[in-house]
């Protein structure tokens, strides 16, 4: 599924989310490494077609330099500014979002149920809206 890059991992995992509730983008590379990531997604309904079920990605003008696999390569974390629970801190999220013209929300529907990206090209980030039961993700 992954193709034939020395960086295939042979991995597989199955994220869940919270459905139906609007949470902050954590936008993110796996590894950086030039490898192919393939989700398989599962929506919350049978015969959906919509967005919420893959990732959210940003692509690159440019690919970065190889990342050192002990942790992703984060751009904008989900915490927000103020750790303290003030309430007219609480919509207020860290620098390094990326302009809303750029963020790329994948449709699913019946005949686009694998979404394929190369790691190296974007940063992804869970949906700001879920609406899946599941995706599998092979690297």
């Amino acid at each position: 599924l992954c193709g034939n890059s020395p960086h295939v991992f042979g991995s597989w995992i199955d994220i869940c989310g919270v459905k139906e509730r609007l949470i902050p983008h954590s936008w993110h590379q796996d590894s950086g490494l030039d490898q192919c990531t393939v989700m398989v997604g599962f929506p919350a309904e049978n015969h959906y077609s919509g967005v919420g079920v893959f990732s959210h990605a940003v692509r690159l003008s440019h690919r970065l330099p190889p990342h050192n696999l002990s942790q992703p390569r984060v751009w904008q974390s989900s915490s927000r500014k103020s750790r303290s629970c003030n309430e007219d801190e609480k919509d207020e999220f860290q620098e390094g979002s990326f302009d809303e013209e750029f963020v790329v929300r994948p449709l699913y529907e019946a005949g686009r149920e694998v979404m394929v990206y190369n790691d190296r090209d974007i940063f992804h980030s869970a949906p700001d809206w879920i609406y899946r039961d599941s995706v599998w993700r092979f690297m």
